[in-house]
């Protein structure tokens, strides 16, 4: 389920404000946010189940960044854009 990705997100927005620059923390918070997307982009071909995506929907809840459609859309589409450019 990779509770990892959502841990991670937490402790960035946690403590990331008091250990990095503005310009730092912006850059590694919209990192951190387009690597989370493209994991739950993914994992939509996967056909994971409720428990999945409750889980991931009521965690990015938490933290102030709900799940919207058009984000995963743009993820998924980086993803298969990052496999196609990488498989030439």
């Amino acid at each position: 389920m990779n509770l990892y990705a959502s841990a991670y997100l937490h402790d960035l927005l946690q403590y990331g404000p008091h250990y990095l620059s503005k310009e730092e923390f912006d850059s590694l918070l919209r990192k951190t946010l387009a690597s989370y997307y493209e994991y739950l982009a993914f994992n939509m071909i996967k056909s994971r189940g409720k428990e999945f995506w409750e889980y991931h929907r009521n965690r990015l809840d938490e933290l102030g960044f709900p799940i919207t459609a058009w984000e995963l859309v743009k993820a998924f589409l980086r993803k298969g854009l990052r496999i196609v450019t990488s498989s030439v």
